[in-house]
């Protein structure tokens, strides 16, 4: 039997198929819209301004701060900041008092995140050497942020000990420092390093002037390193006859070999006086001269220096106007010319 579908019915057919291919596309093109704004929503975190070192004395304490910004974050979630640091040195804080290791960023009353969170990471080492911590930002659905911060431990000088310096020569070190007179001072043990972290070994010793008790003295000591590359890194021990021993702060010394002569004047601009750096090949005798822009000669002088590098003040400028000047070195016949700007 062959089924005949009068109008009236064929009409509700189609309608009736017209409407369930309206509500299929409906679903799919509300499926995507919801699957777009999920994609244009996912939470993000932006840190700006992280600190990568914090220095502080041994004993004391330093804080620096930075920005969090939080994107998209879904109502009444969490984020969580966390510090690993095996030395415990590092702590983290919203609001620059409560401090610890791991901090919660919780949502508004109304269940908004806050967009900004400013962030204080405090140094507080209790030992001598670096610490470094991984500091890590986390929220669901959003990808982890984490930066390292490395802390630099100050040793200040002991007592003792007024002053301590370095200036490099072509294939050697000087070490030159100032001391009080000890009584309980044996003598100072002058160490190296290529790298502070593996430690650092004795190079030298050097006793104490017993001729000025009561008075400072100036001690001295070369360091060959001629055969070394790149960064040094010194300090002194001052030893006790009670065994007990007391460390310097540490200097760093670039010791790689000088192939050419190089100038440079720091700081400058400048207000009262600047110096000139010259890093020489061999000694010799530097001839300095400075004009300002009108041609006029303002200082000419003549400066002995060491293969190596020298500091020069230019304590002449003292006496200058504001103005721009033009300083001219001659070195071995190789003339170099640097812009100078008083302010």
């Amino acid at each position: 039997m062959k089924t005949i579908l009068l109008p009236s019915t064929r009409l509700l057919y189609h309608f009736c198929l017209l409407w369930i291919v309206l509500l299929f596309a409906n679903a799919r093109t509300h499926a995507w819209a919801n699957n777009a704004y999920q994609q244009a929503t996912t939470p993000t975190i932006e840190l700006v301004d992280p600190p990568q070192t914090i220095t502080a004395t041994n004993g004391g304490e330093q804080t620096q701060f930075y920005v969090i910004y939080f994107n998209d974050i879904p109502k009444f979630q969490s984020a969580f900041i966390t510090v690993t640091d095996p030395s415990g040195e590092f702590t983290i804080s919203a609001d620059s008092v409560n401090f610890s290791q791991v901090l919660e960023i919780k949502s508004n009353v109304d269940g908004s995140f806050p967009e900004t969170v400013q962030i204080h990471v405090k140094y507080k080492p209790s030992g001598s050497g670096e610490h470094m911590a991984t500091i890590s930002h986390s929220t669901p659905g959003a990808e982890t942020q984490n930066f390292n911060v490395t802390g630099v431990t100050i040793i200040p000088l002991p007592v003792q000990l007024r002053s301590f310096k370095a200036n490099k020569s072509q294939s050697s070190v000087v070490l030159y420092w100032k001391a009080a007179a000890d009584e309980d001072l044996s003598h100072f043990e002058i160490e190296a390093s290529a790298n502070p972290g593996n430690g650092f070994k004795k190079i030298g010793t050097i006793a104490i002037n017993l001729k000025n008790t009561k008075l400072e003295t100036d001690y001295t000591f070369v360091h060959n390193t001629a055969n070394k590359s790149n960064w040094q890194y010194f300090r002194l021990a001052q030893v006790y006859f009670n065994h007990s021993t007391l460390y310097s702060k540490i200097i760093a010394v670039n010791v790689e070999l000088i192939t050419e002569n190089t100038t440079a004047v720091s700081p400058n601009p400048f207000s009262t006086t600047s110096q000139l750096s010259i890093s020489a090949v061999e000694a010799g005798k530097v001839k300095v001269v400075m004009h300002n822009l009108k041609g006029a000669e303002v200082f000419n002088g003549s400066y002995d220096v060491i293969g190596g590098e020298n500091k020069l003040d230019l304590n002449a400028m003292q006496e200058q106007p504001a103005g721009v000047y033009i300083l001219t070195s001659e070195l071995h016949g190789v003339v170099n010319k640097l812009k100078l700007v008083k302010l």
